[in-house]
């Protein structure tokens, strides 16, 4: 290699074919500079190295011409050739193996060693050489002995001569070697299948109760009687037929990534040819003109604009991709959900609706942090079917899809009553609230009659226990006007444990009394027993609560609850922190002290709706009536009777959330939970084609 006029001592070495060291030498002997055979000399001192190696390989030349003239060579010559060995060869193979013990080197031919060569021995060539045959690796051989037909008929004598006793002894030995061995084999199979069997009896066990929980979220294939798959059939009927364009499922999601992962290929060949291209450029630039060099500002100039166009462009790609992603897993959502699945209610509104996170922009969501519960519902603030992120808001940590806004596809009919959906509950269930009667099949517009009367929440408001579902003092004043005679709690236990009922609960229960349940088993069935929260919980001052209240929860002491808290700080919850404000109609799931399943809606429930503190008429819960929640917000000072009262949250005709007197006459609306495997017969959800539950 020649650089800038000089020469590398290796490549004199190579020319003239004689190792690196003896150049070195050479060049250190001619008092050249030299530390290795990487060392560099000019054009004339390798002329002067490549002399003296001349004149020294032409001294032992001379020599050796001499010699032959005079002597004749008696250095023997080994002719490198190959032997063929078959297998009937066994003196060659003895030969070979001989030759192959007393060579280290067999497979392998050594440069300049007296210029002699050695033989290679190989064998027949039957079958491609293994890697041990082709560098010498000596295998053992087992050798086999053939016995000459004189030791065969010698060996017949002495068998023949051998004593009958000794046969019968070895004939018994023999089988009783044979069934011992036999019996510790099968009870040695038995033990094996027995642990084989109980590891899989184990892990199908396992299995079964993965599968079991996993096949209540999940979807099940549903198969016909020839095998194939009844999915399009049914599809075609339901009128979805997605399933036509895609006959796999997750096959978009797979295309997708895949067309991603090429385009980022296609991405790096692209930068890395552009690269190439540029680095020739500039090094033949660098070689016409030696004397200069090109500025590596520009180099890197040019690299990172390169670099922003396509990092500009994979921003672009990547932002289609999850478009397309987000079509695909409806898509996919759909292919996997069973035709039994989707005649069940739960599975029916993920499949009707597409579904988004609310704590980030979406289709319906301008504000890039989700939903703003400060303000109403509208179609840049939340309308649509959504899901909480923040577990720390939910019962259990589970996840809850709502719908909010102006939804006209959350209609049920269930026992000859019209319903709409507001959200999921424990265990997949679906939570409903009365919205009318039907008339033809179609459910009510406009403003919804109450199926039950007006009445006052509470006939008694001197206290803070009249602000529950259930009241720990019994209300004893009947229906007289003041109720001023009220003997007072005397602590929060006192005053919230479940002594009776309020009057809210008594016109409930009697509704689910008369309406429901005298449709008999095969209605009540799709009751699910699930927790209503009344939430009497009280944040005092070392939890952070600032206010002129006294935090107290009993008597007559001021007190504000932390719904209020959530109402005033727009941070609703699905989450019931106490365990004695989780009414529900068994102890499993809650207190156990409902009579039906079934309550009135919350606060936080209609904050999710759509509802706010200015009001809109226009979310689906806003029925043109001013109705009760079951949600306390305080207990404090009423300037109209000059007196502290007990406070309750409604919402009015125009859709606005506030506070009012539990002592006020208003509307309910009954609040039931269907289990989510409740089968739908018919219907879209629109309200002129409602989900129909069967019974």
């Amino acid at each position: 290699m020649k650089l800038l006029g000089k020469i590398k001592l290796y490549d004199i070495a190579k020319e003239m074919d004689i190792s690196s060291k003896e150049v070195v030498k050479v060049a250190q002997k001619l008092k050249i500079e030299a530390k290795s055979h990487l060392s560099s000399v000019d054009d004339n001192d390798a002329s002067r190295i490549k002399e003296e190696i001349k004149k020294q390989s032409e001294k032992p030349v001379k020599k050796e011409e001499k010699k032959s003239n005079n002597e004749k060579n008696d250095t023997p010559v080994i002719i490198r050739r190959e032997v063929i060995i078959t297998d009937d060869n066994n003196v060659q193979k003895e030969q070979v193996k001989k030759e192959e013990k007393k060579s280290n080197n067999v497979g392998f031919v050594e440069r300049k060693k007296n210029k002699d060569y050695n033989i290679v021995y190989r064998n027949k060539p039957s079958k491609p050489m293994t890697v041990d045959e082709l560098f010498g690796i000596k295998k053992e051989e087992k050798v086999e002995v053939k016995e000459n037909k004189m030791d065969v008929e010698i060996k017949k004598q002495e068998r023949a001569e051998v004593m009958p006793e000794n046969k019968k002894e070895n004939r018994i030995e023999n089988k009783n070697q044979n069934q011992n061995s036999k019996i510790e084999n099968r009870n040695e199979i038995k033990n094996q299948n027995k642990n084989v069997n109980r590891t899989e009896n184990k892990n199908t066990h396992a299995y079964n109760n993965q599968n079991r929980n996993y096949n209540n979220r999940e979807t099940r294939p549903n198969n016909n009687r020839d095998g194939q798959n009844n999915n399009y059939r049914n599809n075609r009927q339901n009128g979805n037929m997605t399933n036509r364009t895609n006959g796999n499922n997750g096959g978009n999601r797979f295309n997708n990534n895949n067309n991603y992962n090429n385009f980022i290929i296609f991405f790096n060949y692209v930068y890395l040819f552009i690269l190439f291209c540029y680095i020739i450029t500039i090094e033949e630039y660098k070689m016409k003109n030696k004397n200069g060099f090109i500025s590596m500002t520009l180099v890197y100039t040019f690299l990172i604009l390169f670099l922003f166009v396509m990092l500009a462009i994979l921003k672009t790609y990547s932002r289609n991709n999850k478009v397309l992603t987000t079509f695909s897993e409806r898509i996919n959502n759909d292919l996997r959900t069973s035709n039994e699945q989707k005649s069940k209610l739960y599975y029916r509104i993920l499949i009707d609706n597409l579904s988004y996170p609310d704590s980030v922009s979406s289709t319906n969501v301008s504000r890039s942090n989700g939903i703003d519960f400060s303000k109403p519902a509208s179609s840049t603030n939340g309308e649509g079917l959504y899901y909480t992120t923040d577990h720390t808001k939910t019962l259990n940590g589970n996840k809850v899809y709502y719908f909010r806004g102006n939804v006209n596809n959350n209609y049920v009919i269930y026992a000859g009553f019209c319903f709409r959906i507001i959200r999921t509950a424990e265990g997949n269930s679906v939570r409903m609230q009365y919205a009318g009667v039907p008339t033809s099949g179609s459910c009510p517009s406009g403003t919804v009659s109450a199926p039950i009367t007006s009445t006052r929440y509470n006939q008694t408001k001197k206290d803070n226990a009249f602000i529950g579902y259930r009241v720990g003092l019994s209300q004893a004043c009947g229906n007289t006007t003041t109720c001023n005679t009220t003997t007072y709690s005397t602590s929060y236990d006192n005053a919230h444990k479940g002594t009776a009922d309020s009057n809210a609960k008594k016109a409930v229960d009697l509704w689910m009394q008369n309406n429901i349940y005298t449709k008999g088993t095969n209605t009540t069935k799709n009751l699910a027993n699930t927790v209503y929260c009344s939430d009497r919980k009280i944040t005092n001052a070392s939890g952070g609560y600032i206010g002129s209240s006294t935090q107290l929860g009993y008597g007559n002491n001021t007190t504000d609850y932390d719904p209020l808290l959530r109402f005033n700080s727009n941070s609703p919850s699905f989450n019931c922190i106490n365990e004695n404000d989780r009414f529900s109609n068994a102890v499993t799931s809650g207190n156990g002290e409902l009579s039906y399943p079934a309550a009135l809606i919350t606060m936080d429930e209609l904050l999710y709706a759509g509802a706010s503190k200015s009001g809109t008429s226009t979310f689906y819960l806003a029925n043109g009536n001013q109705y009760f929640t079951m949600t306390p917000a305080a207990y404090k000072y009423n300037s109209s009777i000059s007196s502290n009262d007990s406070y309750i949250f409604n919402i009015d005709a125009s859709g606005t959330l506030g506070e009012v007197s539990t002592w006020t006459s208003e509307k309910l609306f009954p609040v039931i939970t269907l289990r989510g495997d409740t089968i739908i017969e018919s219907g879209t959800g629109l309200r002129t084609s409602p989900y129909v539950i069967g019974e």
